[in-house]
C-alpha cells in the first residue's frame, strides 16, 4: 500500500497525467481496493488474461489520474458545499467530527451543538419569522411551508376552502424532490394546479404585477412562491415588484413565500442576511437551502404548527451540514472588507463585459463569466480561492 502511495507521489512530482496498471480479479482484490482508494478508474475487463493455473485469471485494467481540474464555480454549484474551498480549522474538526453520522431523524436525538446552530441561523431572520423547521433540502422545505399554509387557511377557514392553486414565476427554482416542489420548478411537470407567469425583471415587472393581480383577485390562489434572487437566471427581482407583490398578497389574503437560497452563502447585505429582513419586503414565510443536507424554513406565527407530527419526516437535516453553514456564515460576517473588495472588482468586470447583473451574488450566472482572485474570506462567487 505505501509503495503505491509513493509511486503516485513520484508520478505527481514528475508532472504525469496518469498511471495505468492492472489487477487480477478477486485474487488481487486487496490491491485493487488500494488503487480504488486512490481514485483509479477501471476501464477494461479482460477475461483469461493470466496464463496460469490459478482459479481467477480475469483482469481489471485501470487508470489513476494524477491531475485534477477545479471546476468553474457558480452560485448554484457553491450552494451545495459552503466550506468546500476553505481549510477547516482544528477546532471546527474537533467540535464536529462526531456529527458526521448524526442525521436528524426519528430514531435519534439532536445534539446540543445542532440546537445552538439552528438558534444562530434562526436569529438571522426577522423576529416575526423566527418560527422554524429544519429540513434536508429545498423540496422538503417547500412541502413543510405549504402544508402549514394549507392547514391554517383552507382547513381552518371555510371561506378559503376554494384556494387550491399556487402561483410562481418561470425560471424560479424550488427543488425537484417532491411533487409540489417539482410543480413549482417545472411548468411541464406540474402535478399541482400552478399558475406560471414570466420572471419579473427590471423591464417588465409592472406588467407582471398587473397579471399577478388579475389571478389573485379570483381568490383561489393559496400561496405565491418566488425567488427574489433566482438561482438559475441572470437578473434578480426588483424591490419595487416585491413591494407591490406584498401589498397584493395582503389585500387578497394570499400567503407570500420567498426562496432565499441564493442569499444563504453571502447574505443579502452588510446589515441583513436575508432579503426578507427588509421591513417593506418581509413575506409570510421563507426558506433557504443551506448546503449539503440542511435547509431551514422561517414563518409567521399564524401559519406555524407547534406540534407538526405529520410534518416530521424520516430525515430532517444533518448536524454536520448545519455546522458547516454556520461556520461559513461566521467567516463571511467577520470578513466584510474582503467581500466589499470583491464586489468592487465585480462592478468593474461587469462594466467591461456589459452584462446585466445586479450584484456580486449573481456572479457565475453570466455566460463565460469568471472572476479569479485570492481573498481572506469564505469563497462563494466565481473562482475566488482562499
Amino acid at each position: 500500500k505505501f509503495l503505491k502511495y509513493t509511486l503516485e507521489m513520484i508520478g505527481i512530482e514528475k508532472d504525469l497525467n496518469y498511471i495505468y496498471g492492472r489487477n487480477r480479479d478477486r485474487l488481487a482484490a486487496t490491491m485493487l481496493g488500494v488503487n480504488l482508494s486512490l481514485g483509479c478508474i477501471p476501464e477494461i475487463y479482460i477475461e483469461e488474461d493470466y496464463p496460469d493455473d490459478e482459479i481467477y485469471r480475469d483482469v481489471f485494467v485501470y487508470r489513476s489520474p494524477l491531475k485534477w481540474h477545479q471546476p468553474e464555480n457558480t452560485i448554484h454549484s457553491e450552494l451545495t458545499a459552503p466550506l468546500r474551498m476553505t481549510q477547516p480549522s482544528e477546532n471546527f474538526i474537533e467540535a464536529n467530527i462526531d456529527k458526521m453520522i448524526n442525521k436528524i431523524c426519528l430514531s435519534n436525538f439532536v445534539s446540543e451543538s445542532f440546537l445552538e446552530n439552528v438558534k444562530e441561523v434562526a436569529h438571522t431572520a426577522p423576529k416575526e419569522l423566527q418560527h422554524i423547521y429544519t429540513a434536508s433540502g429545498q423540496a422538503e422545505a417547500v412541502d413543510k411551508i405549504a402544508k402549514s399554509i394549507i392547514y391554517n387557511t383552507t382547513q381552518q377557514d371555510e371561506k378559503n376552502k376554494k384556494r387550491q392553486k399556487f402561483l410562481t414565476y418561470r425560471g424560479h427554482y424550488f427543488g425537484k424532490g417532491s411533487f409540489l416542489s417539482r410543480s413549482l420548478s417545472e411548468e411541464e411537470n406540474s402535478y399541482f394546479q400552478t399558475i406560471f407567469l414570466d420572471h419579473p425583471g427590471s423591464e417588465n415587472y409592472e406588467e407582471i404585477l398587473q397579471q399577478t393581480n388579475q389571478y389573485l383577485t379570483a381568490g383561489d390562489v393559496v400561496a405565491i412562491f418566488i425567488e427574489p434572487l433566482p438561482q438559475r437566471l441572470k437578473e434578480s427581482v426588483p424591490n419595487e415588484f416585491l413591494k407591490g407583490l406584498k401589498q397584493l398578497a395582503k389585500k387578497t389574503g394570499t400567503k407570500l413565500v420567498y426562496n432565499e437560497t441564493s442569499y444563504a452563502n453571502l447574505g443579502h447585505s452588510e446589515t441583513n442576511w436575508w432579503r426578507s429582513c427588509e421591513q417593506d419586503l418581509t413575506p409570510d414565510a421563507f426558506f433557504a437551502y443551506l448546503g449539503a443536507q440542511a435547509a431551514m424554513t422561517f414563518m409567521k406565527d399564524e401559519i406555524f404548527l407547534e406540534k407538526p407530527l405529520m410534518m416530521i419526516s424520516t430525515w430532517d437535516g444533518d448536524a454536520l451540514s448545519m455546522a458547516q453553514f454556520v461556520e461559513a456564515m461566521r467567516k463571511v460576517k467577520s470578513n466584510r472588507t474582503g467581500i466589499t473588495k470583491i464586489e468592487n472588482q465585480f462592478s468593474s468586470l461587469t462594466a467591461q463585459e456589459r452584462v446585466r447583473l445586479n450584484s456580486s451574488r449573481e456572479l457565475g450566472y453570466g455566460e463565460k463569466l469568471s472572476l479569479k482572485g485570492k481573498g481572506p474570506f469564505y469563497p462563494t462567487i466565481g473562482n475566488i480561492l482562499c
